[in-house]
């Protein structure tokens, strides 16, 4: 199966995500029949709903790209305050770097702790800051980006 053949199901939020949870199970057993030596892999953002649906459904579950590389940018603002062109600098090389390095987003967590204690930043940044951190200390097991791209081309 090509990446361009696979199943994709995304829908805009409603409350509780109940029909969309059961078209979800539907679509996640169509696929299972139609390819039984498929692995079955799921993406989402960080809602730990997701995550509880996830783990019975697939065998791997990888935290979306799309919000991992948002929480840089308070990290990018903290590095280079007050200078926007560094910051957009510093994100692209580190977004490219997050999707394609092993490890890095180990190294951009530690980074964000450093950064966080070692400069003073005005409360606004420091809980973008504390949020960053957060965010990647609970995602830290779903975002290995460069192993997730070699298994891709391997499918």
């Amino acid at each position: 199966m090509d990446f361009f053949s696979r199943p994709y199901l995304g829908a805009a939020p409603e409350y509780g995500k109940k029909s969309f949870l059961e078209r979800l199970e539907r679509e996640i057993e169509r696929a299972k029949k139609r390819y039984p030596e498929a692995k079955l892999v799921g993406i989402a953002d960080g809602a730990e709903s997701n995550w509880k649906f996830l783990e019975k459904q697939t065998e791997e579950q990888i935290l979306d790209f799309y919000h991992a590389s948002g929480y840089l940018g308070a990290l990018a603002e903290a590095l280079h305050p007050n200078t926007v062109s560094k910051q957009k600098e510093w994100l692209v090389k580190n977004c490219r770097e997050l999707k394609h390095k092993k490890g890095k987003s180990g190294e951009l967590l530690n980074l964000m702790k450093e950064v966080k204690e070692e400069k003073s930043h005005s409360k606004n940044l420091t809980e973008k800051l504390q949020a960053a951190i957060t965010y990647y200390e609970n995602h830290q097991h779903q975002m290995d980006y460069a192993e997730y791209l070699l298994g891709r081309q391997d499918s």
